[in-house]
């Protein structure tokens, strides 16, 4: 009797053991239990975010002198999100918002947005709390912005190439800067580190690895005349 109890508990330890191997080697971005339970929307700019509903929701809002003057109404420039419980002031997180460059902050914030280049929304906290952080990535999205590499137009690609040869955003000149510059447009953070592994100049290719929240990508760019565009982003197991 003994030894079939002994025998029992001993196959539950490894089966659970084996349970826990398999989830690290299949591990994945899970989604924080707020999101898998209770979550609001909020739509902003053409994007969908989702947050906690244990959390709160401030429109910011603008007028300029002259709308003011004209009796115009104040209209939405973004928003602030922040737990119902705050235990600090910067436990807030910013959804978009006036004249928000992530470029000149970056020590005291993390934020992501490739700046006005390409009209995405920047998101940006200077919380330090682990809670509000989990919602932050969320908000970032990371996991599905990376499946969907934007494909430019001609058109874009003639400003793109027109830019660079009048000496404006010459960074699409070189690939690490081109991936410093876009991948915030996918999740990344401006603070972000990215390391150029290999560079083929006849051949037109390059690959850059970035690390974001302790995770590490895999960035594959290509070149179109004299500009570099990313090609894909994949997440290193």
């Amino acid at each position: 009797m003994k030894k079939a109890i002994l025998f029992i508990i001993i196959l539950v330890i490894v089966i659970a053991g084996s349970v826990l191997i398999y989830q690290e080697l299949n591990h994945t971005e899970s989604e924080p239990e707020w999101v898998l339970s209770e979550q609001k929307l909020y739509h902003f700019n053409g994007q969908d975010y989702y947050y906690p509903t244990s959390w709160i929701l401030e429109e910011q809002k603008y007028l300029t002198p002259g709308q003011e003057m004209a009796g115009e109404e104040p209209y939405v420039v973004g928003s602030y999100l922040r737990p119902k419980e705050q235990k600090n002031p910067s436990d807030v997180i910013g959804i978009g918002g006036r004249q928000i460059d992530c470029r000149i902050f970056t020590e005291e914030y993390l934020c992501s947005s490739p700046g006005n280049y390409f009209g995405t929304t920047p998101i940006y906290t200077k919380s330090k709390n682990p809670e509000v952080l989990k919602v932050y990535e969320s908000l970032l999205n990371i996991g599905e912005r990376i499946k969907d590499i934007q494909e430019y137009t001609e058109e874009e690609l003639s400003y793109f190439k027109s830019s660079v040869r009048e000496g404006r955003m010459t960074w699409f000149k070189d690939p690490l800067e081109t991936s410093k510059m876009i991948a915030p447009q996918y999740g990344f953070n401006v603070s972000d580190d990215f390391v150029l592994k290999s560079q083929a100049a006849s051949a037109g290719v390059a690959e850059v690895e970035a690390f974001h929240n302790n995770d590490t990508y895999f960035i594959s760019l290509m070149r179109t005349d004299e500009i570099w565009l990313i090609t894909s982003i994949e997440r290193l197991k």
